[in-house]
């Protein structure tokens, strides 16, 4: 599945892990019935020539994905399954730039 270009995400504990950035990203997923916000965690890994800049950003960063997509793997060992998100293009967000509600 595709991501849609412009995504805001997140970004958590970024770090290399031979030519790839591996880290988490959190994704605003709307209000629940109570009206707090709804978030939603996922792996990722920053590939291509923006890894190593992924590596230096600080915990709590906020991006726009630019270009990726959500892979699942399932490990038949193990009987896990986990989504990880692969992230080839990406630009710290400006909020100067955005006309939708900030979060």
């Amino acid at each position: 599945m595709n991501i849609e270009k412009g995504t805001r995400v997140n970004v958590f504990s970024p770090e290399m892990a031979g030519k790839i950035c591996r880290g988490t990203i959190s994704t605003y997923e709307g209000k629940d019935r109570d009206g707090e916000a709804r978030w939603s965690s996922w792996f990722a890994r920053f590939v291509g020539k923006k890894a190593k800049k992924a590596s230096k950003l600080e915990d709590g960063s906020r991006i726009v994905i630019e270009n990726g997509k959500i892979e699942n793997t399932y490990d038949k060992k193990a009987k896990k399954a986990w989504y990880t998100v692969t992230i080839f293009d990406w630009k710290v967000y400006d909020p100067e730039e955005d006309d939708e509600e900030d979060i």
